[in-house]
């Protein structure tokens, strides 16, 4: 049997519920920034979304802008 007496706990022990809004926020702001090309906000946004994503435990998405900006470097 499941108990839930204790919260999840995450990498940087911050509650599990403000990390899903957090990382809600950023991928509507990524999404938005994709559709206006805005690339620095989109790899902003990308790095906050794979921080939040380890965070949580979960895997990480794969952002081609993030693979660009290796490259160029």
């Amino acid at each position: 049997m499941l108990k839930f007496d204790e919260p999840i706990p995450t990498k940087s022990g911050e509650r599990v519920v403000t990390i899903w809004k957090e990382l809600q926020e950023c991928w509507a702001v990524y999404k938005k920034a994709r559709l206006d090309s805005d690339l620095p906000t989109m790899r902003k946004y990308a790095n906050k979304i794979r921080t939040l994503q380890d965070d949580l435990g979960i895997t990480q998405e794969e952002f081609p802008e993030l693979k660009l900006q290796q490259k160029t470097v």
